[in-house]
């Protein structure tokens, strides 16, 4: 948790906490091949059993090695630690023309701050967010 305490100046002063979420790791789990059209990928992470989880895939082209990662898919399921994804889903991502996935965890939070007269928002987000980044095999 976060105390946020901002000086509006002459306006008044805003202060709340802002919950922040537990840290989320992860891991990639595949299975079958490609040629056979058996692949399909598990992804476990430290669930916490409320709320939801947000898995990207992404992909970094070919000949870039920290290159610039292209998001593709967003996957969003309860935050329970399991979520699998079959290969009629993963035959859509061009993994001919790239050569990393990566694949990020996210867990957030929002606050809403009701009566808002000093920021433009109308809410917080905090994140934990994780990465994992995989070389495709040729």
């Amino acid at each position: 948790k976060v105390n946020f305490k901002l000086d509006g100046g002459k306006k008044v002063n805003v202060q709340f906490d802002i919950p922040t979420p537990p840290e989320v790791v992860g891991e990639v789990k595949t299975q079958g091949s490609f040629s056979d059209k058996s692949y399909k990928m598990d992804f476990v992470w430290n669930g916490k059993g409320s709320g939801q989880i947000e898995i990207v895939l992404g992909t970094i082209e070919m000949g870039m090695l920290n290159g610039q990662l292209t998001p593709l898919l967003k996957l969003v399921g309860p935050d329970n630690g399991k979520m699998s994804i079959r290969q009629n889903i993963l035959e859509k991502i061009p993994f001919n023309q790239s050569r990393f996935l990566v694949v990020t965890f996210i867990r957030r939070f929002i606050k809403g701050i009701p009566n808002n007269d000093i920021l433009n928002d109308n809410y917080i987000v905090a994140q934990s967010i994780h990465n994992i980044k995989i070389q495709i095999p040729r």
